[in-house]
């Protein structure tokens, strides 16, 4: 598989709504596999079990939660990630949308739709698997979204 497949096969993981099997994970994400992500107030840690985790933890707050790639841009140049050892990135222009049915850093549900909007660039290994990834996205638009605060004010 080409890295761009690779890429929306990573996506239909987070649209499951299932933990993927451990057989599953360990095709598709590297043991050294880390995400950079400054909006997740939780680390999670390094290989497959750390990419679970992370869709089980937004998973659980917003069970419908769909990802739709707007955008994608494959660079398969040989220096894509110097630090990692990665030949291939892959840039991805996201929306995620979902109902906050779960609670997520100590807010508890509640049953709001909410939409945010993010980049993510992905970085596989040369045998294709998520190496690393760096994800921005709208937190504080999510965050107000589900009434954690009111702008100019913050939550009692």
């Amino acid at each position: 598989m080409d890295n761009k497949t690779n890429a929306t096969v990573y996506i239909d993981l987070w649209n499951n709504h299932e933990t993927p099997d451990a057989k599953t994970l360990a095709k598709l994400i590297d043991p050294k596999y880390v995400c950079h992500d400054p909006n997740t107030m939780k680390d999670f840690g390094k290989g497959p079990e750390a990419f679970q985790q992370r869709v089980e933890f937004y998973s659980k707050a917003f069970p419908d939660l769909k990802v739709v790639v707007d955008e994608v841009l494959v660079d398969d140049k040989a220096d894509a990630c110097p630090d990692c050892g990665s030949t291939s990135r892959v840039i991805q222009r996201w929306k995620v949308t979902g109902t906050h049915k779960g609670e997520i850093y100590g807010i508890k549900p509640t049953n709001k739709k909410t939409h945010v909007q993010g980049v993510t660039i992905l970085h596989f290994s040369n045998d294709g698997k998520l190496l690393e990834e760096y994800v921005e996205w709208d937190a504080m638009n999510l965050m107000k979204q589900i009434g954690a605060f009111e702008m100019g004010t913050a939550a009692a």
